[in-house]
């Protein structure tokens, strides 16, 4: 199975494991499991840290993705056309409003 991990369950993964659920961290664990998360978290985590919204993982980005590049994590891009696909919900949602 494939498995998308958001800012939080990444973080806790790295930093703060016994926040995970028992189901979550069994599933993480479970090397039949193909991790995945997306750059944009590190971006998010820029973001929080410069604020002082993220005081619970110190190092910020940097720290995060020298953390993620040691585990088996596979490092999603965004690609032009991901951006495309976004702004095409956005201008959906306005008309439907």
């Amino acid at each position: 199975m494939r498995l998308l991990l958001d800012t939080h369950t990444a973080l806790w993964l790295i930093n703060e494991y016994e926040k995970l659920s028992s189901k979550a961290a069994s599933m993480l664990m479970d090397e039949g499991h193909e991790l995945y998360i997306s750059i944009i978290s590190a971006w998010e985590i820029a973001i929080k840290a410069s604020i002082g919204k993220l005081s619970e993982f110190h190092g910020g980005a940097k720290a995060f993705l020298a953390q993620i590049d040691g585990m088996p994590i596979n490092t999603l891009t965004v690609m032009p056309e991901h951006i495309e696909v976004e702004v095409n919900l956005y201008f959906r949602q306005l008309y439907y409003l």
